[in-house]
């Protein structure tokens, strides 16, 4: 089986050039996420898969995490003391 790249023309639901009839193909995305992802669970499913939950934390303009900004804050936390 060969691989092979190319530009197929999909208009209204239907590609004319039969040379990528019957192909598998991929639509490649121009456009970029800067995101964090915080990983709360993997696990094993019965049918192999791996399921993973996660948060979403965008980041700003910058490209900085707002998780980050967030942690790396005095403000995030309070600190209690039990006697």
């Amino acid at each position: 089986m060969a691989f092979q790249s190319g530009r197929m023309q999909v208009t209204n639901e239907t590609v004319s050039d039969s040379t990528y009839f019957s192909s598998v193909f991929t639509i490649v995305e121009s456009t970029n996420s800067q995101n964090i992802y915080l990983v709360e669970q993997i696990t094993l499913a019965e049918d192999m898969t791996v399921r993973i939950v996660a948060s979403e934390y965008p980041c700003d303009d910058n490209q900085v995490s707002e998780l980050a900004k967030m942690l790396s804050s005095d403000a995030s936390y309070t600190l209690s003391a039990f006697f």
